[in-house]
């Protein structure tokens, strides 16, 4: 007799910038390259990530041309070119450069 097995996920959410630790994040990010590049629209992001949760997918990637580039990308670089790049968008001062 088989039995169902209940398959075990892991869900991250991203908070807002409203409060907390969202808005303690986004003024430690604000002049940082991360903080001053454009952004999907918060409503196309969640729509996506719920799409995908009520799919049962593990992973997407949301909304814009530039954000599936920088996802799919992520997938071929070696980690040592991500963590260089990384840290060039979150170095303090490179919002103004």
């Amino acid at each position: 007799m088989q039995t169902a097995r209940r398959r075990r996920r892991s869900l991250a959410l991203g908070t807002g910038a409203s409060s907390g630790i969202g808005l303690e994040l986004a003024r430690q990010f604000a002049d940082t390259k991360v903080g001053a590049s454009d952004k999907d629209d918060p409503a196309d992001v969640a729509r996506d990530g719920f799409e995908a949760l009520m799919a049962g997918e593990e992973r997407v990637i949301s909304h814009s041309l530039k954000t599936k580039l920088q996802g799919r990308a992520s997938r071929l670089l070696p980690d040592s070119a991500k963590a260089a790049m990384h840290r060039d968008m979150a170095d303090p001062g490179s919002g103004r450069r």
